[in-house]
């Protein structure tokens, strides 16, 4: 899908459960992260864990353990109000266009 580049100074990224071909999902942990989901400390549990880490439900890959080459999605569906939208379909038209 796209690269990332590397980390704030002060943020640090790592990959969970790494499958076989070195990808896993994306983990961001730093000051300039949200603190949480305001008034919804449930939803905020589930994707913040107790040291800090932040979910971000994208897979990728550390290339040379700095660079972040995000590859793929956990879930492929937003839930908006109004619709629901392939983010991987519109990812996918996105990144066709030569200005992106």
């Amino acid at each position: 899908m796209g690269h990332g580049g590397t980390s704030h100074t002060r943020s640090r990224a790592h990959l969970e459960n790494i499958n076989e071909n070195g990808e896993g999902e994306i983990w961001v942990r730093g000051p300039n992260l949200m603190q949480g989901y305001f008034k919804k400390p449930a939803l905020t549990q589930a994707v913040i864990n107790q040291d800090g880490w932040l979910q971000t439900g994208d897979i990728g890959r550390l290339i040379e353990s700095k660079y972040v080459q995000i590859t793929d999605r956990i879930k492929d569906l937003s839930k908006p109000p109004q619709a629901n939208t392939l983010l991987r379909h519109l990812c996918s038209y996105i990144l066709q266009d030569p200005f992106i």
